[in-house]
């Protein structure tokens, strides 16, 4: 009952859980009660056995997905169409960027029913990665890292 009640009270804060977490916390809670350490093995198959008899299961919590309005990016998506209709392939570039954030937070873990995402902590380094639609030409890596003021992009005007 203990257990079960933490797990729900980690559910409530929004904090994912893992399968060596409840192991620990199974076993912090035996100390507590002054069992005998060979009384119960908190073993890899008794975890998996009380994740299945409390409906824990692996979910993937995602930050911040209910924020885009697809009808938007539809709408957006069909006037660039329009917009590059008739431009050479070659000049038509493809840009992507993906982060490596190292202060962020565990977003999956086992829990009885999905959570919603939170933000996670922006420190880390950038990677904008180029080419044209056609990959005959790649744009070196460019790296982004913290900055104080992160305004990079935005004009000055005097």
């Amino acid at each position: 009952m203990a257990l079960t009640l933490w797990i729900e009270g980690c559910e409530a804060l929004l904090q994912p859980i893992t399968g060596p977490l409840i192991a620990a916390k199974v076993e912090r809670l035996r100390v507590t009660l002054d069992l005998p350490s060979d009384a119960i093995k908190f073993s890899n198959g008794w975890v998996d056995e009380f994740k299945r008899c409390h409906a824990l299961q692996q979910h993937q919590s995602h930050g911040e997905a209910s924020s885009v309005n697809l009808t938007s990016v539809k709408e957006e998506w069909m006037r660039m169409q329009c917009e590059l209709q008739g431009w050479d392939l070659n000049d038509m570039f493809n840009v992507y960027e993906t982060s490596f954030f190292w202060k962020s937070i565990q977003n999956n873990g086992l829990l009885t029913k999905g959570l919603p995402g939170r933000k996670l902590d922006k420190m880390g380094v950038s990677v904008l990665v180029m080419m044209n639609a056609t990959g005959t030409e790649k744009i070196c890596l460019l790296f982004i890292a913290t900055v104080r003021k992160p305004q990079c992009f935005v004009l000055e005007l005097h």
